[in-house]
């Protein structure tokens, strides 16, 4: 569709003023990458780039277009730009035609073609002595296509079927020009292929997509997965959504992402260690658990309180500042009479540091342990 310049200046002036790509799209009916667009060719070329203007581009011209996508890697949008294009859609049909024509750029002669040239080459053609295949042979090879293209249909369901059978039947009336008749009277004598009477057809043709009025709704989902560099998931778009100023429902936004084949990227799962307890673990004796049957509640309590000498012991390491840098010290504490039992001081804390404490403390009570704790070594 073709805009006038009026409408794209009214456009870019709303821009102006603060109005957002997807705002302006609600308000004019406009795609919302058309509207961004025009904004990125006006900026660059001001409002005379957006008038209607029937220009003959040369072949030279075109292929370094081309070479700046195909051969650069420079995107579609941003060639078209910089050259100054009326739609970058303009470009793409040149990049279509090239690769179509075996990479050569074509250039289409000016006016409508000549009659003469016609005659010539009907007349050529007629003394080379090509012949003009049958009605049987042609019938013949319609069939066989008509075969091919239906066998090799992939659904799933019933519904699929039917809608991608009625697809591939229009496809082949325009590219066999033959009649629906035909084509119909091919997959239904054959056993092999599923039926598909004409009511059948004329319905899945003219049943509308009941997503159709959900256009809009469908390119700010796009529009937002793509900007997020396709890490939102349904959940964080409908959130975006509604902070644009949707009012959509979850379910809603989760159907037309899988309609669209839109899924967030997840983070890989983090690499984890653990592989169970296998040697026990000690129990706490500083903490004692308390069971409320009442109100159902349970709670750990602490508990400091002794009743002899290294029964219970408790150790952190605290850090000094001197002059010749920073100290550590870490101490080994009896909760019973709050009597320093070891301590380590080191320029760094580390694991040698606890071991260095645990040995002096376990070396000075050797005799009052009935285990008899041996010294930790490394």
């Amino acid at each position: 569709m073709k805009y006038d310049f009026e409408l794209k200046k009214e456009i870019y002036e709303k821009h102006c003023e603060g109005y957002g790509s997807n705002t302006l799209s609600k308000i004019y009916g406009v795609n919302a990458s058309k509207i961004r667009y025009i904004c990125r060719l006006v900026d660059k070329h001001g409002l005379e780039a957006i008038r209607r203007k029937y220009t003959n581009y040369s072949s030279e011209y075109k292929l370094a277009a081309i070479k700046r996508v195909m051969v650069n890697g420079e995107s579609v949008e941003s060639v078209a730009v910089d050259l100054g294009l009326a739609t970058d859609s303009i470009l793409r049909q040149w990049i279509k035609s090239y690769i179509e024509n075996g990479y050569n750029v074509v250039t289409k002669k000016k006016g409508r073609p000549s009659t003469r040239d016609k005659e010539k080459e009907d007349g050529r053609r007629a003394g080379e002595g090509e012949r003009t295949p049958s009605r049987a042979t042609i019938e013949e090879n319609n069939r066989e296509r008509i075969i091919k293209k239906t066998t090799s249909l992939n659904s799933r369901g019933r519904k699929e079927e039917k809608e991608q059978l009625t697809k591939a039947v229009t496809e082949l009336r325009q590219e066999l020009n033959c009649s629906l008749d035909f084509i119909l009277e091919t997959i239904n004598s054959n056993d092999s292929l599923p039926s598909l009477p004409r009511s059948d057809y004329y319905y899945w043709k003219n049943r509308i997509d009941p997503d159709t009025k959900n256009s809009d709704l469908m390119d700010a989902i796009t529009t937002i997965y793509t900007d997020n560099h396709k890490r939102y998931g349904y959940r964080r778009i409908t959130l975006q959504l509604k902070n644009e100023g949707w009012s959509v429902n979850h379910k809603t936004v989760k159907r037309l992402m899988s309609k669209l084949n839109l899924y967030g990227i997840t983070p890989r799962a983090k690499y984890k260690s653990y592989k169970g307890d296998f040697n026990g673990t000690v129990d706490n004796k500083l903490l004692y658990k308390k069971v409320d049957t009442k109100k159902h509640k349970t709670e750990y309590i602490r508990d400091f309180s002794t009743s002899d000498v290294n029964e219970k012991w408790t150790t952190d390491v605290s850090e000094f500042h001197i002059a010749a840098g920073k100290l550590y010290l870490s101490p080994i504490l009896d909760m019973h009479n709050r009597e320093i039992v070891s301590y380590n001081i080191s320029k760094s804390p580390g694991f040698m540091q606890t071991i260095d404490m645990l040995n002096k403390a376990f070396d000075k009570f050797t005799d009052s342990f009935a285990c008899g704790a041996p010294p930790i070594r490394v």
